[in-house]
């Protein structure tokens, strides 16, 4: 692959976990250096995933819409989980 960075994206991603991380897998393991990112609403992720995600240097964007009251609590939130 001849790019800087893969993007998923497109409904929810994670409604398709298991293809979603075979692909991710093809693409880590046929030396794509580069950065994955997945745009979700974040429903399905879990704690396994995230291991994944973590290890296979897959970046997850967010979009939120809500104060900047709401948004902070919900990022302390992660934060105590260890996630940011």
């Amino acid at each position: 692959l001849n790019c800087k960075n893969i993007v998923f994206h497109g409904g929810n991603p994670l409604l398709l976990a298991d293809t979603l991380m075979r692909l991710i897998g093809f693409c880590r393991k046929h030396g794509f250096p580069g950065t994955i990112f997945i745009i979700t609403n974040g429903r399905g992720l879990n704690t396994d995933l995230l291991e994944i995600f973590s290890r296979s240097n897959v970046h997850l964007l967010i979009p939120y819409v809500g104060t900047w009251n709401e948004l902070s609590q919900i990022a302390k939130s992660l934060h105590c989980k260890g996630i940011s």
